[in-house]
């Protein structure tokens, strides 16, 4: 019995790597430099960039077996399908590695991030119906059998994930042993990477012209007597509120726009979910939801529109408020197009979602150019408005209430947040900021405006001077300080600090030599804003110079520049 399961499963995996060879061999290089990056911790800009564009990799290739499996196309136009591919990601690899070279990811390059994940999975959904012989239920027949065994596939390996965890706390703790805790990261790696991507592959669709509307029981009622009640409650409260906020002078909250997302993106399942089995004799539940639900959609997208122009004239664009409302303006069009349309087809409205993705994350006008442009409008006024840019110059101000210091700080730090500082240089032309480059908290106190109380929640800056000259007695190594992702020198010694992470790594000729927490000397650095920070290792002591630091509201270390000096133990000279 043990070895015809054994044979099954094996014979099973070699049929998924047969059909999905370049998507297998991408899980596999994502698993490795993953594991590589966690056993090393050098997570230096390559690997980081491989790993990023890893799901960028899994779903091109997919979508590149699938759309060769349909098509039927020759061998020739199979291989140049594959080229176009390599050349993708090739390129996507070469522009992240430089981003991250650089150090100049922000929240735009995270936008242009996920708009390049989404696009991918976009064609996935359409990619074996590129042909005449078309019909929607097979299209909605292949997306739902996709997710079915996406999500089937992840509860799978989240069981195998938790049994195998469990097992190998048992065996430390029956035979006493110390085992790393890294085993629990890498063996959910490994799941996650190879486990998940094999069950998710061997239960993926391979008949893309089946029209069944039967379904899994378990899956019918979870979608049906689970999904719709929920989307009906949510839907009326929804109703409700944004037609009370017409009447009110009263923004959305932040929170609320999160939960209208979330609220659109879930409906919007379950509606397409329960329209790809509408037509089952005994469904009648996913029929009557599926009309009225694009008959609801239709004011719902509208009031939230209005809501969201009052926001917007008042706030100005943010990303949030972009996505929202462009997702609120698709589910407006799709819902008019399947209820007035005589030919549907569900084509149509990927390729609608693929260009309103497309424009809103890589468009001249996308969610983070608008974000700056708004934003920066709103500073400008802002700043005319309190006397600090006068005639389009800056000037130096005083007595700036709370409110509006507290307004400009957040001002600027999104700006800041999204690589736009330059703005300032346009202003700035009496060089009152002392740059470019320029410091968030230097721009504050040229500006006149201290930091708000809450400032510190966000980020915490020390400025330091320039270092012009270091008493250097009793050290023998002055040693660079260097950031997380920048290479470690072959020879000699280096301090590296972590993006978001509470200590320090001492190097010595390109290893690893020390891990050296900093939590536990970190306040007094913090009240005293001293600019020499001691700490003590079991090779030495070191002597840090801080020339800027910026923390988050953890207290762990985002960026920092200085020097470092190094005393050694006399055992170790």
């Amino acid at each position: 019995m043990v070895h015809s399961f054994i044979s099954e499963a094996i014979n099973a995996v070699k049929t998924v790597v047969k059909r999905f060879p370049f998507t297998i061999l991408w899980a596999i290089i994502i698993t490795i430099s993953t594991l590589w990056g966690i056993q090393t911790e050098d997570w230096n800009s390559s690997l980081v960039a491989l790993i990023m564009i890893g799901g960028l990799g899994l779903s091109t290739t997919l979508a590149g077996h699938v759309f060769n499996e349909s098509s039927h196309k020759t061998p020739k136009w199979r291989w140049l399908t594959w080229l176009c591919i390599l050349v993708f990601l090739g390129f996507h690899y070469w522009h992240w590695q430089g981003v991250l070279e650089e150090e100049i990811f922000t929240i735009c390059s995270a936008v242009f991030y996920s708009g390049m994940m989404v696009l991918p999975v976009i064609l996935l959904c359409i990619a074996p119906f590129f042909h005449n012989e078309y019909k929607d239920q097979s299209l909605l027949t292949y997306n739902r059998d996709s997710f079915i065994s996406y999500v089937f596939s992840a509860v799978l390996s989240l069981i195998l994930y938790a049994a195998l965890s469990l097992a190998i706390v048992a065996v430390e703790n029956l035979f006493d042993l110390n085992i790393d805790g890294q085993i629990y990261l890498k063996l959910l790696v490994v799941i996650a990477g190879i486990v998940w991507t094999l069950l998710f592959l061997q239960g993926f669709p391979g008949n893309f012209k089946e029209e069944k509307t039967e379904v899994y029981p378990a899956f019918r009622f979870i979608i049906q007597y689970i999904g719709i009640p929920i989307v009906i409650v949510y839907a009326i409260i929804l109703i409700f509120y944004a037609t009370a906020n017409l009447f009110r002078n009263e923004n959305m909250d932040e929170w609320i726009l999160w939960l209208i997302l979330w609220f659109y993106i879930i409906s919007f399942l379950i509606f397409v979910l329960n329209y790809s089995i509408r037509n089952h004799p005994n469904y009648s539940w996913s029929k009557w939801f599926c009309k009225w639900y694009l008959i609801a959609a239709i004011p719902i997208s509208f009031l939230n529109i209005v809501g969201l122009w009052k926001s917007i004239s008042t706030n100005g664009v943010t990303e949030l408020t972009h996505v929202l409302a462009t997702v609120s303006l698709f589910i407006l069009m799709t819902s008019s197009y399947l209820i007035w349309s005589r030919k549907k087809d569900f084509r149509l409205i990927l390729a609608l979602a693929f260009l309103m993705v497309l424009v809103s994350t890589m468009g001249p006008v996308n969610m983070c150019s608008a974000t700056i442009h708004s934003q920066s409008e709103i500073l400008q006024e802002k700043l005319e408005e309190v006397g600090l840019l006068q005639n389009g110059k800056l000037q130096p101000g005083e007595n700036i209430n709370t409110d509006d210091q507290r307004k400009i700080s957040d001002l600027l730090g999104i700006l800041s947040n999204r690589g736009h500082f330059q703005l300032l240089q346009k202003w700035d032309q009496d060089n009152i900021l002392n740059g470019p480059p320029y410091i968030p908290y230097e721009v504050l106190e040229n500006l006149g405006i201290s930091q708000p109380e809450n400032f510190r929640n966000n980020h915490w800056f020390i400025q330091g001077e320039m270092i012009q000259e270091i008493n250097i007695e009793g050290y023998q190594k002055i040693i660079p300080l260097i950031n997380q992702g920048v290479q470690v020198p072959d020879q000699g010694y280096a301090l590296m600090h972590h993006w978001q992470k509470p200590y320090f790594t001492l190097y010595q000729d390109g290893k690893e030599l020390e891990i050296i927490d900093y939590i536990s000397q970190l306040n007094k650095v913090l009240l005293e804003e001293t600019k020499e920070w001691i700490l003590n290792s079991s090779h030495g002591q070191l002597k840090i110079h801080i020339q800027y630091v910026e923390m988050n509201r953890d207290d762990y270390i985002i960026n920092m520049e200085g020097i470092a000096l190094f005393k050694i133990n006399n055992n170790e000279k």
